[in-house]
């Protein structure tokens, strides 16, 4: 879980810059959906969905309001990153999304 509370806020800020990027430069990226923020997305994404899952996990063991608070955080936080990055769930990354050869 604490790899993914690292990977949250540094992927995010990753794909927020680089599609903020890619829409003020001459030569942006033509993909919608294979670009570099939309794999920063999915990650983020990815990981939102594993801490929100621990999160419920120890609310549900513990009864601690504060762990159910922070599941609540990530689950409105993946609907904020959806709505900015529809398509990410769709990046196929090299190596992680692809067939398997």
């Amino acid at each position: 879980m604490s790899h993914d509370q690292e990977l949250i806020p540094a992927k995010l800020h990753r794909a927020l810059q680089g599609r903020d990027s890619a829409d003020h430069e001459d030569g942006a990226e033509d993909e919608p959906i294979q670009n570099d923020w939309n794999g920063s997305a999915k990650v983020t994404l990815i990981s939102i969905d594993r801490s929100e899952a621990a999160w419920r996990l120890i609310a549900d063991a513990t009864g601690d309001p504060r762990a159910i608070g922070s599941a609540e955080i990530l689950s409105s936080l993946r609907l904020l990153t959806l709505d900015e990055f529809p398509k990410a769930m769709s990046c196929v990354r090299p190596g992680f999304d692809g067939p398997w050869q």
